[in-house]
């Protein structure tokens, strides 16, 4: 209902409240799309409801500083995978 802009006042706290517990979480299709959700709203929406806008960009920040946090430990992992199984980076 977020995607079609139905019931957002009623509808972003509660899906703002899910995205703090886990931003990449799950509506009905994949990984991340109650936040594709959020992120699609109507520019007129944000600006009539300012609180609900930094609650998104907490949600997007606290993202931002998680992918930066595990970009190291990734690329280590991958590193050491690709070494110890003769596999190129596209396998």
């Amino acid at each position: 209902m977020i995607g079609q802009q139905i019931a957002l006042t009623h509808l972003l706290p509660l899906a703002l409240g899910h995205l703090e517990e886990n931003p990449l979480a799950e509506g009905d299709l994949y990984l991340g799309d109650l936040l594709n959700a959020v992120l699609g709203v109507d520019e007129e929406f944000w600006s009539k409801n300012l609180d609900l806008l930094e609650d998104v960009r907490d949600v997007l920040d606290a993202l931002e500083r998680a992918l930066r946090d595990l970009a190291e430990p990734i690329e280590r992992f991958r590193a050491h995978y690709r070494r110890s199984y003769w596999m190129t980076p596209s396998e």
